[in-house]
């Protein structure tokens, strides 16, 4: 393989941009789309959106993840978060920007839901 200078340098913002028209918009349902939407703009931009795409590592992934956790983030906020990472990351690599996806490394939180158990009521 050749080396190419300029290969990832695309900001991860640039690419969201790319992600988002080539993807999100033509596969997602848009109760989804608001849903990246939003943890893209209050979490990821803000801590990764300048950052060249080929600068994403699994250790910066992972200080972006517990930064989250130290902020007091909910834990369905964070899976989201690194899964909205995750899908650009792939995009990249699908694109050749970047050689592997650097969130599958990185542990996810598990997130439980909660279930609603309907009472019973008396037959008579």
């Amino acid at each position: 393989m050749l080396f190419e200078p300029t290969r990832g340098s695309e900001t991860l913002a640039e690419v969201v941009e790319l992600w988002w028209a080539g993807h999100v918009t033509a596969s997602l349902q848009e109760h989804t789309r608001d849903a990246y939407r939003v943890t893209w703009g209050r979490h990821i931009k803000p801590a990764l959106g300048k950052l060249p795409i080929r600068a994403l590592s699994p250790g910066r992934v992972d200080a972006f993840r517990q930064a989250l956790d130290e902020a007091g983030t909910g834990t369905a906020t964070v899976a989201k978060a690194l899964a909205v990472l995750s899908g650009v990351c792939r995009f990249a690599v699908l694109r050749g920007l970047i050689d592997a996806n650097p969130v599958r490394e990185v542990r996810k939180p598990r997130v439980r839901r909660a279930r609603f158990v309907a009472p019973l009521t008396p037959v008579d």
